[in-house]
């Protein structure tokens, strides 16, 4: 598919023919997983990577995902269902049909194409709570018939209840951790605390491991767990919740940010912790100082704040959904603000919700720049509840699970500057170069990379020329490539000449482990201005260009190749490989 000078190439991945690979609807990338290292010599790479961590690649490959997915998409509900003059309230899942009585607290992710959604249900097998799986690949208009992922059937001690899911993907171990709340339960059988448990699966429709009181990792149901996180006051008290109802966020360290509930001083509040080396030990909490219950916290990478969202009123007439934001990693929150209430986006009585995000917890905008959201809502359309204690009516307990598309984001501040940088230490070529490829990574954009001149002069076909820049000891998660060409300027006449850039060229990065190559995509762009600076002295200015590549996903690599398709050429015509520089922008957190 070709669009705006970029062609992303089709490959059959991890040997499942006739998979497309190819920017799917939004233009996110499904980047192949195939690993392409076959063209050139690797040894440099593997010599250099010994003390590297055995990082693993960051994204399913499609073939992969499909394969993962079961169940078929069936049409739940195309009609625009009103509820109390609210304009869009899809309900997805139709507890009535399946003869269970709620859904409810939906984690809902977007990754590769497909809208997932894991919530909360009752679940037939246990008796008890169960956590439930949906999906939709059209957008979230059509979704799959629901089925149950993740339960126990443990009858005493812990995790009777499996409830509130919150999943994350980790790149290094290609796992997708689902932390969850379950009830402990005393000898004789009574639930009287909820408690946080911790699974995994290699899919994010599981199966799911459970990691249990022995440090291992379980598929057996009948496995007793090990809390990850407890409750402050583990007293027996009934009129307690207890520690739960977990948001999760991937850090670009690979630390896994965790906020929960915990009602031990009373009212509830939202509490903080970190992992520590790995996904199951866990920081000393902090208390973000909200008082609330059953929030979201997505990551913006527009504003650069976290985002904890919540419905104030839950259960109750004027329910509403309400915003806080942090500049600190979600440590402490600003005001409230109403995000989504007098506009009557969402209907009165719902419940726990849940915002779309992707794989690592960063927002997921719908292509009209809305946020999809999830809750729980009664299912009559018509349901009033007049009681100050709605768990007083049972009706309370039926609940559907409904989405809309609203506009989360009130006020927010301005997104602050990113300047390309260099963080790639070491620069190779292959083919014969008259200068250096280390001029690529040297800062400055007056020296250049060239390429031998080609064995025919008429031909702009490349022979084996490409260039390459990495850096070893760390991972980066990429969001924006500058390939800067070699120019010469007339500063008085303000003009400048393009050399020797390639008028097509193919872009690879190295797969998390540093392995192998991947194929990001084929390219047409070619330089423009980025920049102007005044030179002191000289009339006129100085210009800068660079091709721009803006990547829709975060992708994360050791290095960057070029190589050209067709070659550009010099100031006497001849055809040459030349570039002066290789940038990046990187995924920033708010600091």
């Amino acid at each position: 598919m070709d669009t705006d000078g970029v062609n992303i190439t089709s490959n059959s991945v991890d040997g499942c023919e006739g998979v497309s690979q190819r920017a799917d609807a939004r233009g996110n990338y499904l980047i192949p997983s195939q690993m392409l290292a076959a063209y050139f010599d690797l040894k440099d790479f593997q010599m250099k990577q010994m003390h590297i961590l055995f990082l693993s690649l960051l994204i399913f490959s499609a073939c992969r995902l499909s394969e993962n997915l079961t169940g078929s998409v069936t049409s739940i509900d195309n009609e625009v269902t009103q509820l109390s003059n609210i304009p869009m309230n899809k309900k997805i899942v139709r507890t009535q049909e399946e003869n269970l009585p709620y859904a409810y607290a939906p984690n809902i992710v977007y990754h590769e194409g497909v809208y997932h959604a894991l919530y909360c249900g009752s679940n037939k097998e246990s008796g008890g709570d169960g956590i439930r799986y949906t999906f939709s690949t059209d957008d979230g208009n059509r979704w799959s018939k629901p089925q149950t992922i993740h339960y126990s059937t443990v009858k005493k001690k812990y995790h009777f209840q499996t409830c509130d899911p919150s999943v994350v993907y980790h790149p290094i171990d290609q796992k997708w951790y689902l932390y969850y709340s379950g009830s402990y339960r005393d000898d004789k059988g009574d639930a009287y605390k909820t408690l946080i448990f911790l699974a995994r699966s290699n899919s994010i429709a599981g199966p799911y491991e459970i990691y249990t009181e022995s440090g291992t990792w379980d598929l057996n149901k009948a496995a007793i767990p090990k809390a990850i996180i407890e409750p402050m006051d583990t007293s027996v008290d009934a009129k307690k919740y207890g520690a739960g109802q977990t948001t999760v966020y991937m850090g670009a360290d690979f630390t896994i940010h965790i906020w929960f509930t915990d009602d031990s001083e009373g009212k509830p509040k939202i509490y903080k912790v970190n992992t520590l080396k790995n996904p199951y030990t866990i920081s000393t909490r902090i208390d973000t100082g909200v008082e609330a219950a059953s929030v979201d916290v997505k990551y913006d990478m527009d504003s650069g704040l976290f985002n904890m969202l919540y419905i104030k009123n839950e259960h109750r007439p004027g329910a509403h959904i309400v915003k806080r934001t942090s500049s600190d990693l979600g440590v402490t929150f600003s005001d409230e603000i109403t995000v989504c209430g007098s506009d009557h986006c969402t209907p009165d009585y719902i419940s726990n919700l849940g915002i779309a995000g992707d794989a690592y917890g960063n927002f997921q905008r719908t292509d009209d720049q809305l946020q999809l959201v999830g809750y729980g809502g009664p299912i009559d359309p018509m349901y009033s509840q007049s009681q100050e204690d709605t768990f007083a009516d049972p009706s309370a307990y039926r609940w559907d699970l409904f989405i809309s598309r609203i506009n989360t984001q009130g006020s927010s501040c301005q997104p602050s500057i990113s300047h390309p940088f260099m963080p790639f230490k070491e620069a190779y070529s292959h083919g014969k170069a008259l200068l250096p490829p280390t001029n690529l990574i040297d800062a400055s954009k007056i020296t250049v990379y060239s390429s031998g001149p080609s064995a025919d002069k008429n031909s702009m076909n490349p022979t084996a020329y490409e260039v390459w820049v990495a850096n070893y000891e760390q991972l980066w998660p990429i969001k924006t490539i500058h390939v800067y060409p070699r120019k010469e300027e007339n500063l008085a006449a303000g003009s400048d000449q393009i050399l020797g850039f390639p008028q097509s060229y193919s872009i690879y990065v190295t797969n998390p482990s540093n392995t192998g190559w991947e194929h990001l995509g084929d390219f047409y762009t070619q330089p423009s201005i980025v920049s102007m600076h005044e030179y002191s002295g000289i009339a006129g200015y100085k210009r800068a260009f660079a091709a721009t590549i803006d990547l829709p996903n975060i992708i994360w690599t050791h290095g960057i190749l070029v190589k050209p398709m067709q070659l550009g050429r010099d100031d006497h015509g001849n055809p040459y490989f030349q570039l002066a520089e290789i940038e990046v922008e990187t995924w920033r957190e708010c600091k």
